[in-house]
């Protein structure tokens, strides 16, 4: 009766509804990075891409652990994972203070993570960074492991492409590296095509 084939409908629409969700749940896992949760490398830069069609201006940041393969070797993966997870953690915080709303996120690597601040502003995003290192130096005694990171800064302006800027941040990174500092702007980079820090290899 009527009835009956109310109760079809209903539950058919309701099975639709489950499908499409599982379905939706499944796509997220896919452009998830399942350790911190951020993005994983090409979904993240084709939601960033579209997102500085938006706002182009604001900045790229590249941030490379440093001594991870070391760490990995020497107190395993899911050690390794750990540390990830509470980086992740203090770098969203860190990130949402500077970028309420339009902040993206990426696992850009093994130890490498992307961050886009829309509109963002360089001293700001120096502070944020600063204290960021402390906070990570201190997640462990560091007598027993030292924790930090190097981190590079490229300043997207309104014609800068996003290709542009990802090579601009592994060459701050690099300058860091080399020069053993915290963090680099691009601006500051003496020579940019002596070395660029390359990112994309997730082990975890």
């Amino acid at each position: 009766d009527a009835r009956d084939g109310h109760r079809r409908m209903v539950g058919f629409v309701r099975d639709i509804h489950e499908m499409k969700m599982k379905e939706l749940e499944r796509e997220g896992r896919q452009k998830r990075d399942p350790v911190t949760g951020f993005y994983r490398l090409k979904p993240g830069i084709e939601v960033l891409e579209k997102a500085r069609r938006q706002e182009s201006e604001g900045l790229l940041v590249l941030i490379d652990i440093f001594h991870f393969a070391y760490i990995v070797k020497n107190y395993g993966l899911t050690f390794g994972d750990v540390i990830l997870e509470e980086f992740a953690k203090m770098f969203l915080d860190a990130c949402g203070e500077m970028a309420e709303e339009g902040g993206i996120l990426i696992r850009a690597g093994s130890d490498e993570f992307l961050a886009w601040i829309p509109g963002g502003e360089e001293r700001r995003c120096r502070h944020m960074l600063a204290v960021l290192q402390g906070q990570f130096a201190s997640l462990i005694r560091k007598s027993a492991l030292e924790l930090g990171f190097h981190a590079g800064i490229a300043v997207a302006g309104e014609a800068d492409n996003t290709d542009d800027l990802l090579l601009r941040a592994g060459e701050a990174v690099a300058e860091a590296e080399a020069q053993d500092m915290s963090v680099v702007a691009w601006s500051s980079v003496s020579n940019p095509t002596a070395g660029r820090k390359t990112f994309g290899e997730v082990v975890s």
